[in-house]
């Protein structure tokens, strides 16, 4: 046996103990889930025979449902790159824009996004449009200029002020309501360096 088709009968293999046997680490999200596999796949010629090897050997492939909430069946399986696959698991977040659907790291890939994929999904849960979490910039301003900054220049100068004194960075943090790195930062004008 070919080297590849070991990989795919390891494939095969794998799906099945995920799906049918209650013991295997991940018979949770796939078996207890309801996901199955179909009978005409419990003979590994069968599943050969729909699935067939994977598109080439420069890359690692996998095997991934189409509808993540679907059957390892004929039609809802395909070989998939990492990427493909990070972009097709049940957590991520679908954009639309202008008729074209992609994840924030999708809209990210294309260079439509020009901020991190993790900030476009902390937008989107903070309330944020969808379309204008992929669309917008990521600074607005420096400073109090951010819209959400905590803090101002006068601030900065008092919390630089009371840390030369001897104040803790943890009552500093408490005292201006923010956390104790970002005073770490402060004080080391890792941030807000403009401020003098």
């Amino acid at each position: 046996m070919s080297p590849v088709r070991r990989k795919v009968r390891r494939v095969w293999s794998a799906i099945r103990g995920r799906c049918g046997n209650p013991k295997n680490r991940a018979f949770h999200y796939y078996g207890g889930r309801g996901i199955s596999v179909c009978d005409r796949w419990k003979k590994f010629s069968k599943f050969l025979e729909d699935v067939g090897d994977p598109p080439g050997l420069g890359r690692r492939w996998s095997l991934d449902r189409i509808d993540n909430d679907g059957n390892y069946e004929p039609g809802n399986v395909r070989w998939a790159t990492q990427t493909e696959q990070n972009d097709n698991r049940r957590m991520c977040i679908r954009i639309e824009i202008d008729g074209v659907c992609r994840t924030a790291h999708g809209w990210v890939r294309a260079g439509i996004a020009k901020v991190r994929a993790c900030t476009i999904t902390e937008r989107i849960y903070d309330g944020m449009d969808p379309v204008a979490a992929v669309l917008t910039q990521n600074r607005t301003g420096i400073g109090e200029a951010q819209h959400s900054s905590k803090l101002t220049t006068e601030k900065i100068r008092e919390l630089r002020g009371l840390h030369q004194t001897g104040e803790s960075k943890g009552a500093l943090a408490r005292r201006y309501g923010v956390a104790r790195s970002t005073v770490r930062q402060i004080v080391n004008r890792e941030i807000w360096r403009q401020v003098a």
